[in-house]
């Protein structure tokens, strides 16, 4: 028997399997996400929101995501940032068991319950969302196509400057509905951002929402006009209630071709409804209001 060929050989074959498992397993580890998935409970395939988004954020997406997020409360900041992979049809969904049921809980005052930056195609459906701190329960940053559905915001009890239950920065394409937002300076804040370069805020649709218990406005909108941003939409939406003496009900600065329709103001402010500079970038869209 010859030893040294033998032992060439399984030194071969040994060199051979290390190389392809190698090369594998980089795909093994990180093969992208496509299809739906369970957060939460007995057998789910992740225990907790985040371990999810960890997922999202190393392996990216081949095809639409959808998580189905079990029944309880996750106490956890859920930060999101830009996936690799998402498209107008590769989109990710988290799906709750419905406002009330399943709860995401700020445990960190740093942070909010829900962090959206730089994200695109991202939709949470049937939500509670809770601040136990100060700071903002809800926050969106520079993000696209992005939504909120059939969920609950509460923003935290002590409604300081800073407090806001959904606060979005520089957002496009931002949709909010069938949403109780409580609470907060201010209950909702929409900002475009000003300076070279800077993203618009613009084509939101804000529809069939409450807005609850406030102490200064409930809906602040603030330099949506740079920059060309224009096309926010607001229809059927009830005014609920505020905290105290409240300043407005709808605070509206540097909006173009915005349309207000339908929307009922019961809480008793100072403004019902503060329009300053509108069409600010563009003189040739109507803003409507009926």
């Amino acid at each position: 028997m010859n030893t040294f060929y033998s032992n060439s050989n399984d030194r071969t074959l040994l060199f051979k399997s290390l190389f392809w498992l190698l090369f594998l397993l980089p795909a093994i580890t990180h093969a992208q996400l496509s299809g739906s998935y369970t957060i939460g409970g007995s057998g789910a395939n992740y225990s907790k929101i985040g371990d999810a988004v960890t997922a999202l954020s190393s392996s990216g997406v081949s095809g639409a995501v959808t998580f189905t997020v079990a029944a309880g409360t996750y106490s956890e900041n859920v930060s999101i940032g830009k996936i690799k992979g998402v498209s107008s049809t590769n989109t990710i969904t988290f799906n709750g068991a419905g406002r009330g049921k399943t709860v995401l809980s700020q445990n960190n005052s740093a942070s909010p319950a829900l962090f959206l930056d730089s994200s695109s195609y991202i939709s949470f459906i049937g939500f509670s969302f809770i601040n136990n701190n100060s700071g903002v329960t809800v926050k969106e940053t520079q993000t696209n196509s992005c939504s909120i559905i059939n969920s609950n915001i509460t923003a935290y009890k002590v409604a300081g400057i800073g407090v806001f239950g959904l606060y979005a920065l520089g957002t496009n394409y931002f949709t909010v509905n069938n949403c109780y937002i409580y609470g907060g300076y201010n209950c909702v804040e929409f900002d475009g951002t000003a300076g070279s370069g800077s993203s618009p805020a613009g084509n939101l649709t804000f529809t069939n929402n409450r807005l609850i218990n406030f102490s200064n406005s409930a809906l602040y909108i603030n330099n949506a006009g740079y920059y060309g941003a224009s096309g926010n939409t607001y229809t059927n939406n009830v005014i609920d209630s505020c905290n105290g003496s409240a300043t407005y009900g709808i605070y509206s600065d540097q909006e173009t071709g915005a349309t207000y329709a339908s929307n009922k103001l019961f809480a008793a402010v100072y403004y019902g409804f503060y329009l300053t500079q509108p069409n600010y970038s563009s003189s040739t869209q109507a803003l409507q209001i009926y």
